[in-house]
């Protein structure tokens, strides 16, 4: 992992790393819910690859890993797609390439409809624009109320587990690493937060930044994303083969995706 860095996100302090060709296209990768820098982008070898031929940014969203932690709900919504253009601007950064997974994927959507003018691209991956489905809602609620129990975040690793992804035993250990590395206070925070991060569908609709949204075939979101795909301008979509929700980031053709799709929209040399 490169070198850790922090910044001061409006009295927040914001955990990133910055490797790569300071003279390439800056390309800011964010992570979802309950994950961090290493887990999402280190161990998957996204940073590594990408940092060959683009300069590299990731942060730990507040509420994660290396960065702070409020407990105020408030500090959350649309604060999350706020850190990325505090960070462009600490880094004095005009525009760059956004990459988002699942949280990570809604932070993008929001930068495009706010910050379209800060973005050389959006990738939002494995997440849709349109309405949670009721039964996804009902995990959510979940959610919150094991973590309003003193319990982690087991209930979404179920509902995201397929039986090629994980078995009962490594849901176990995953959902221990999660909550070890985790504040449950703040996760709760952002939860209830959660409706204030939604992007404006007109904007979306309206977005002229170009945009690849690659998810899994088996992603329990990937009907959503279909729904949503046509509310987004210029947006296209990717299905990786055989992947689902929480096997995604790990698979060489994600990577190979989010790869090429920055190759075709890369504005500087490396």
């Amino acid at each position: 992992m490169p070198e850790s860095r922090f910044f001061d996100s409006d009295g927040v302090r914001i955990h990133y790393v910055d490797s790569g060709p300071r003279h390439a296209d800056p390309v800011v990768l964010v992570h979802g819910f309950s994950q961090h820098i290493d887990g999402a982008w280190g161990t998957t070898g996204a940073i590594r690859t990408l940092s060959g031929r683009f300069r590299v940014i990731a942060l730990d969203c507040r509420g994660h890993g290396r960065s702070d932690k409020p407990h105020d709900p408030d500090a959350y919504g649309a604060n999350l797609a706020l850190d990325v253009v505090r960070l462009l601007d600490h880094l004095e950064l005009d525009r760059a390439h956004v990459v988002g997974y699942s949280m990570g994927g809604r932070i993008v959507f929001r930068l495009m409809a706010d910050h379209p003018h800060r973005l050389l691209s959006a990738m939002p991956c494995g997440i849709s624009t349109a309405p949670p489905a009721p039964e996804f809602a009902g995990v959510l609620e979940g959610l919150i109320a094991s973590l309003e129990s003193g319990g982690g975040v087991r209930p979404i690793l179920e509902y995201f587990a397929s039986p090629d992804s994980m078995t009962e035993q490594e849901i176990t250990q995953a959902a221990a690493r999660a909550d070890g590395s985790n504040d449950r206070r703040a996760l709760l925070a952002l939860l209830r937060a959660s409706p204030d991060l939604r992007a404006d569908p007109d904007r979306l609709a309206a977005n002229e930044v170009p945009c690849l949204a690659i998810i899994g075939e088996h992603d329990r979101l990937r009907e959503r994303l279909g729904e949503g795909e046509a509310a987004v301008g210029s947006m296209e979509t990717e299905v990786l083969e055989g992947a689902d929700h929480l096997n995604t980031l790990g698979r060489a053709a994600f990577l190979a995706g989010v790869q090429g799709f920055l190759e075709r929209q890369a504005v500087r040399s490396p």
